[in-house]
């Protein structure tokens, strides 16, 4: 029981040395640099994109997207036109609805990234497949690491072509 209580102690003190040291927010804050991306008006505010970087490496740590919170009013009625920045956009599932994206790159600044851009994608009338949930008004966010240019150009009825559904990802890029 002695021994027990002893290797407790030891690890419970080697947590807080290790905490104390180098696994403090403000050290990882400190070793760090947020690049601003992309920034778009949406409703009465804003969204912006970001990355935060190892300052010694370039490498992100940590990818975002921010929301002001005016950007949660003013927001585009279905029947309403998109704002400037942004496309309005018919659903693909089968109701007469329209979702609104604001499409933001992420920063080059970054020496390597998993993702390109991003759509946020604004819902007033929310979409299918699940009523009591997907139906109500919400934002979508779509991560993405193919090229704008190559998201483009995908078309509705590519969709039914199992080489583009399946599309495997060059992941080499990403390698270290």
């Amino acid at each position: 029981m002695r021994k027990n209580q002893l290797l407790i102690g030891f690890l419970a003190t080697l947590l807080l040395l290790m905490l104390s040291v180098g696994f403090s927010p403000e050290v990882i804050a400190a070793s760090t640099n947020t690049i601003a991306g992309d920034r778009k008006t949406i409703g009465n505010g804003s969204v912006r994109t970001w990355l935060k970087v190892d300052q010694a490496t370039g490498v992100p740590v940590s990818i975002g997207v921010t929301l002001t919170e005016d950007a949660l009013g003013g927001l585009p009625a279905d029947d309403e036109p998109a704002q400037k920045g942004s496309l309005k956009l018919k659903l693909i599932d089968g109701s007469p609805y329209h979702n609104f994206e604001y499409e933001l790159m992420f920063p080059e600044q970054a020496e390597e990234k998993a993702f390109s851009h991003m759509g946020f994608n604004w819902n007033p009338e929310g979409h299918k497949p699940l009523p009591d949930v997907f139906f109500r008004p919400h934002f979508d966010v779509h991560f993405y690491m193919a090229t704008p240019e190559y998201r483009h150009s995908i078309k509705n009825e590519d969709l039914l072509d199992l080489d583009i559904l399946n599309l495997v990802v060059d992941h080499s890029d990403f390698d270290r």
